[in-house]
């Protein structure tokens, strides 16, 4: 699979991002667009090349719809499931998308057993805090017999992490706002920042103990900093996203 996304793709998510943008009034969505364009543009261009649009897709936690815009533009049907803040409501119905709520931490996912082809998974596995076994089981279980699951996280043995962990002592390769503002977003918006970040070990270990068989893990993501990233593009497991594509 590719790991860096051709022009083609980047033009999809942007279009996506501009149609996102001009709807945010609080310009909130301004550094995820920078940030995560590059990741987005990949996901979407392994989608389009691996994936038929007849199949059945569920994507867990889209918030705030970049890559769901982009590939319904395709022409690709997503059931998408989110917890439904006042935000991320205002936001689907400005785009036309049908979001589902469920509070996946708790709550078993409102689909049959085997029922997708294809499992969307980005940004959310850092965020789980109550019972992620419950929540990666129920996956599991709605995902057809070798369905795969499209899971990204931040890297937490990226070259920032390591930087941070060496320097600050702190844990964390994104955030940076430190465990407690991690946790008041649970106060102050509903739901919770990350809880901790983790390496591309870490999460294939725990998929293979939950069912899953690992198909490939690939670094990926870019830095504001030009000496960072470039650094990045030289050991790739430096990145500071990963993802992990795996089958049921």
């Amino acid at each position: 699979m590719r790991t860096t996304p051709s022009s083609k793709a980047l033009e999809a998510i942007h279009a996506a991002s501009n149609k996102i943008l001009v709807s945010d009034e609080n310009g909130e969505f301004a550094d995820y667009s920078f940030y995560h364009s590059e990741r987005l543009a990949l996901d979407y261009e392994w989608f389009v090349e691996t994936v038929k649009k007849t199949s059945s897709v569920l994507e867990i936690g889209g918030y705030p719809f970049f890559l769901t815009s982009a590939l319904k533009d395709r022409g690709y049907e997503i059931q998408t499931i989110d917890k439904l803040s006042l935000s991320a409501t205002r936001l689907a119905n400005q785009l036309g998308l049908q979001i589902t709520g469920c509070d996946i931490e708790t709550e078993k996912l409102p689909f049959a057993d085997d029922s997708f082809d294809e499992v969307i998974f980005n940004e959310v596995f850092e965020h789980l805090r109550i019972d992620p076994i419950f929540t990666m089981e129920e996956i599991h279980r709605v995902l057809k017999p070798s369905g795969r699951l499209w899971l990204s996280t931040p890297n937490l043995k990226s070259l920032r992490g390591i930087m941070n962990f060496l320097f600050k002592s702190e844990a964390w390769a994104i955030v940076g706002d430190g465990v407690y503002a991690q946790y008041k977003h649970l106060r102050t918006q509903g739901w919770m920042g990350h809880v901790r970040e983790y390496t591309s070990k870490e999460v294939t270990d725990f998929l293979r103990s939950v069912g899953f068989k690992i198909e490939g893990v690939i670094y990926r993501g870019r830095y504001k900093n030009p000496a960072v990233h470039f650094a990045s593009s030289l050991v790739r497991s430096f990145k500071p996203y990963f993802s992990i594509v795996a089958k049921k």
